[in-house]
């Protein structure tokens, strides 16, 4: 009986299964013992325009185009809508505050929840309304800085 030189003895044909898996068990199993895989933090940038144009569609009725509470439907309600341009409408105290109030309502004010936004489409309208009320920005300090100056 002749032997053929390419036949692997035993068990050694486990030689080159070993040669291939061996790395990739070790890729795997070091990935586990460090957490597995890491996940990527996404930053998120809600877009002005599509809040503005939320706003107009979901809020503009009640508290006006520039936010004053002068929508159309502001005159037949029975609390009027909260100007959002003054500084006493600041419910929120954040925007993630303010979220909240958009998403739930604030039923001792009279606003209903808005369910009908998507989690993004209630990122961008939050932003742009957050953008509507009076910010503690570098004019604003100078101002109250000279007034207390003055007095």
């Amino acid at each position: 009986m002749s032997e053929n030189p390419r036949h692997l003895a035993g068990f050694a044909w486990l030689l080159p299964l070993a040669a291939i898996a061996l790395p990739v068990v070790a890729y795997y199993s070091s990935s586990f013992f460090q957490g597995g895989p890491q996940l990527r933090e996404v930053t998120y940038t809600p877009d002005a325009d599509r809040g503005a144009a939320l706003y107009s569609d979901h809020c503009a009725r009640c508290h006006g185009p520039k936010g004053q509470g002068d929508g159309p439907m502001a005159k037949n309600l029975p609390k009027p809508p909260r100007d959002l341009i003054k500084s006493d409408w600041v419910k929120a105290t954040d925007i993630a505050a303010l979220k909240t109030v958009i998403k739930e309502g604030l039923p001792e004010a009279g606003m209903p929840p808005t369910t009908s936004l998507s989690k993004s489409d209630l990122e961008h309208v939050a932003a742009y309304t957050w953008k509507l009320r009076p910010r503690d920005n570098e004019k604003g300090k100078e101002k109250a800085a000279e007034a207390a100056k003055k007095s």
